[in-house]
């Protein structure tokens, strides 16, 4: 008999837990994107390692599924490192902030490569913070710059993955 009781107990305890809701798992958010930009050579920040060279970028898009994007980074490439003679690529880094609203913002950092003697550059991003409706989102992927259109224009290609915070 009291075994069955604690059978009885231990099925009702178990049915129960099973009723309880779960919290979903958030749908991930492909980001990809076509953005036109501009760039200028800047300031490098204070911290910067000696012989760096520094690129101030902005860029428009239209995001399916965002809408329109705004997008400011700054790229820190070891300009001591290039070799005209041999012009291969060198390290670059690049953090910033993509702005779906006012509110709504992405902020990045990631590390690649630039080849100064194409403009061509590549970047493995890592999203490190949000705002609005992407308070918690953890993501990454990666940035593709195709040879510029011009010494102060170009494309930049976007092929994100955004994981949102559970219960967003």
């Amino acid at each position: 008999m009291k075994r069955s009781i604690y059978w009885i107990v231990a099925v009702g305890w178990l049915a129960a837990g099973m009723g309880q809701a779960q919290t979903a798992t958030p749908t991930p958010i492909l980001l990809r994107a076509n953005l036109a930009q501009t760039f200028a050579q800047t300031a490098c920040p204070s911290n910067a390692p000696a012989g760096s060279l520094c690129l101030d970028v902005t860029a428009k898009g239209i995001v399916a599924g965002l809408g329109p994007v705004e997008l400011r980074r700054l790229v820190r490439v070891k300009g001591a490192a290039f070799n005209p003679a041999q012009p291969t690529c060198v390290e670059g880094y690049t953090r910033g902030t993509l702005s779906v609203s006012k509110t709504d913002t992405l902020t990045f950092e990631g590390l690649g490569q630039v080849c100064l003697s194409t403009g061509i550059a590549g970047y493995h991003l890592v999203v490190t913070g949000g705002t609005g409706r992407y308070a918690g989102v953890v993501g990454g992927g990666a940035v593709t710059v195709p040879p510029p259109d011009s010494g102060s224009t170009g494309r930049e290609l976007w092929d994100v993955l955004l994981y949102p915070a559970a219960g967003r």
